[in-house]
């Protein structure tokens, strides 16, 4: 996989791929209460990946996502262009901004450098579910270009999709 240099954007936030790390994984389980995922499965499974924002050392933002074949699973919509099925897709799992740095542009950040690697990775597609009520996630991703490809009410999510 290739990587990319770390960037600066709002008041010295860097953000870029990073070390899967205990401290991510704690920052992100200490908000997503339900994430199933163990410091051994993360560490050891190579299709998962990090990105994080920090500030003077500090953790400020993170997010995992996830590199694997394109095949939507059963709770998604199928996603209505044409696209390479052959190309890899990347699914952002979980994305997180401390509540003092929301609205600085960070969780953009987070998302270009995660659009700039998968470029960089020939990927094909990226894909994140975002629940129902989280009318800010929502908007996150629409300000970026992500389009929502509709509601899953049955699991309380909307996909949203942006072709790379």
């Amino acid at each position: 996989m290739k990587h990319l240099k770390t960037f600066e954007s709002y008041n010295g936030i860097e953000t870029k791929i990073s070390e899967k790390t205990e401290e991510n994984l704690n920052f992100l389980k200490s908000h997503f209460t339900d994430m199933p995922l163990t410091l051994d499965q993360y560490k050891e499974r190579p299709h998962i990946h990090s990105c994080d924002s920090r500030l003077n050392g500090q953790l400020v933002g993170s997010c995992i996502f996830v590199i694997r074949d394109f095949k939507p699973n059963a709770n998604e919509i199928a996603i209505p262009i044409d696209i390479d099925y052959k190309l890899p897709r990347v699914h952002i799992n979980y994305i997180r901004t401390l509540e003092e740095f929301r609205g600085k542009g960070i969780g953009k950040d987070i998302i270009r450098k995660i659009v700039e690697w998968s470029k960089l990775n020939n990927v094909g597609i990226i894909t994140a579910n975002v629940k129902l009520d989280n009318m800010e996630s929502q908007r996150l991703f629409t300000s970026y270009g992500f389009t929502k490809s509709g509601d899953l009410t049955a699991t309380g999510s909307n996909t949203f999709y942006l072709v790379v």
